[in-house]
């Protein structure tokens, strides 16, 4: 009986802890009957409120998980095991530390931190034979917390051919990614799961790799992987740092697409966010001979050329724009040239084609049409797309409101979405929007504080038009709580081609 008494009492002891992890993470914004006018006056109460509500949740939760007791009516004994036993387990010292340390076997050697800028030693030396982590809730080893760690990996890879390689690198959150001691990803910030690309010609010759890595709160990812370029059809893309294509270019790589939209940004560490341009050139195969519809989306001015030939010709300053331009051309290999420059602000270059006619009509969901649907608590505002929009406060990590644009799709294709942004009541820096298309999600970060009444692009996905098709927003953010207003106006989605 004393053997089965302590194992009940360590029963006690793990439910007990789980639910104070638990509710160490809990928030309820919908708890707050409170006016959205009054917000700013009574965060005092707010807070107050909050914590009222998270006491009276963790004493419902743990009565029911202990078949019914609440803390006054447990025995006084398992009450005094419970307490006992986490006062002791917390002052137990770690005794897995001192063998972190193994034999660095693998590819790559691996140094864990508990923190999230890789300050003073790791708490865990060990050999990676590849970076390719998905710790979900978890962390990467017992010694390691599950939130705000960071990690360090170097090695090196042989490379047999030499040529131009693409490195993918997905994370959540933050990751920052070396080849040879150059910067060349750099996306040092708190993220949903995302993945960045860049590309770079390596001899044939080993090459050293560096990944740094750290993780806020949630979901933990982390994946490297890296490929030589093969002979898909590509474009090798020139930057310069210039608006006149003058020079010597400062970045060379392999763009797959000329689908871009980068707001303040800039295409690469080595090129500024304004004043640069771009030249993009490619050789592609037509299967058949028809006319085909080549359409350019930019800001600010392009040029484009079908084998040599000018065909399009948009070179001065000028906001978002959209240009199509009809040619014949016979069916095989086809050179496809397109000049680019951005003067200030906002950039994008995007460049698609398809058969002539085959494009049909934009969809558009707005956030008052019946393929729009949400849930939780929402404000209304009459600006934005058609003079309406919904809006909610963030939340932290814990969904509490959503939204869902659903379009009726009448042919299967790739499709370009985008959402639109207001000028005001959308000011979220990580709105986190995802795409689910044929089976697949795919999740887009975008800071709507930088937009203002303008479409921004989520990228292209193949759409089946079967139905079941959407754009899904959640008003999780992983900022401060009650921070940032998230904005839900209308998508669009634009048929780019087969």
């Amino acid at each position: 009986m004393a053997s089965a008494g302590l194992l009940l009492n360590m029963e006690y002891v793990r439910m007990f802890g789980h639910i104070i992890q638990h509710n160490a993470r809990h928030v309820n914004k919908q708890s707050i009957c409170i006016s959205h006018n009054i917000y700013s006056s009574t965060s005092s109460l707010l807070m107050y409120t909050e914590a009222i509500h998270a006491s009276q949740w963790s004493r419902d939760r743990l009565a029911r998980s202990l078949g019914g007791y609440t803390m006054t009516r447990l025995p006084s004994l398992v009450v005094v095991t419970v307490m006992a036993l986490l006062l002791s387990l917390t002052l137990l010292p770690n005794q897995t530390r001192a063998d972190n340390v193994s034999i660095m076997s693998g590819n790559f050697v691996a140094q864990y931190f508990n923190n999230m800028t890789l300050s003073g030693s790791p708490a865990v030396t060990r050999s990676d034979a590849s970076i390719n982590f998905s710790w979900g809730d978890g962390s990467p080893d017992p010694a390691i917390n599950p939130d705000h760690f960071s990690a360090r990996w170097t090695g090196t890879i042989p490379v047999a051919v030499a040529g131009t390689y693409v490195f993918s690198l997905t994370t959540d959150d933050g990751a920052r990614l070396w080849v040879d001691g150059a910067l060349l990803i750099d996306k040092w910030y708190d993220q949903p799961p995302t993945t960045h690309t860049a590309s770079v010609a390596l001899t044939a010759a080993a090459h050293t790799i560096k990944v740094e890595y750290y993780e806020d709160m949630g979901q933990a990812t982390i994946a490297l992987s890296w490929g030589l370029a093969g002979p898909a059809e590509n474009f090798i893309a020139e930057y310069f740092n210039n608006m006149s294509l003058f020079g010597s270019p400062v970045l060379t790589r392999v763009d797959s697409v000329i689908n871009f939209d980068w707001g303040y940004d800039s295409p690469a560490l080595a090129v500024p966010p304004d004043y640069f341009s771009a030249r993009w050139t490619g050789t592609f195969n037509f299967a058949t001979t028809d006319d085909y519809d080549f359409h350019v989306r930019i800001d600010d001015g392009a040029r484009l050329f079908l084998d040599g030939i000018l065909i399009l010709d948009k070179w001065f300053p000028q906001a978002p724009t959209e240009y199509t331009v009809t040619r014949n051309v016979t069916a095989g290999p086809h050179q496809i040239k397109m000049e680019y420059f951005e003067e200030a602000g906002i950039a994008v270059a995007k460049l698609w084609w398809n058969p002539h006619g085959a494009g049909g009509s934009d969809v558009i969901v707005d956030d008052l049409s019946a393929g729009f649907t949400k849930g939780g608590a929402f404000y209304q505002a009459a600006i934005g797309f058609n003079s309406h929009m919904f809006y909610t406060r963030n939340a932290y990590n814990a969904q509490e409101a959503w939204g869902r644009w659903t379009p009726t799709l009448t042919a299967p294709g790739q499709y370009e979405v985008f959402v639109f942004i207001p000028s005001n009541r959308a000011t979220t820096r990580n709105a986190r929007y995802s795409v689910y298309h044929n089976g697949v999600w795919n999740t887009r970060s975008v800071n709507q504080y930088i937009y203002y009444d303008v479409w921004v692009s989520l990228g292209t996905y193949y759409f089946s038009a079967a139905g079941g098709e959407f754009v899904f927003l959640p008003d999780v953010t992983y900022e401060p709580y009650l921070s940032r207003y998230v904005g839900y106006d209308a998508v669009k989605f634009v048929y780019r081609g087969p």
